[in-house]
């Protein structure tokens, strides 16, 4: 029995065929018009995710996760 990857049909990591962590080209279009750079990148915060881009809660504390991880390493 394979438990596979929460809410992703494939089975796969998301961001495969089948799934997407950030909501794919909609989102990266948000960041485009919102002129979103890497220094801007390490400012957003969950609030601008949700807020400003209307980025679904659960995508967006992804991103956050993510983002934080960019700011340690």
């Amino acid at each position: 029995m394979s438990l596979g990857w929460p809410g992703n049909a494939s089975g796969g990591p998301p961001g495969r065929a089948g799934g997407s962590v950030w909501g794919g080209p909609d989102v990266a279009a948000e960041f485009r018009s919102q002129e979103i750079d890497g220094q801007a990148l390490l400012l957003l915060t969950e609030d601008h995710l949700v807020s400003t881009m209307n980025l679904k809660l659960g995508p967006a504390l992804k991103l956050c996760a993510h983002i934080n991880s960019l700011k340690d390493a």
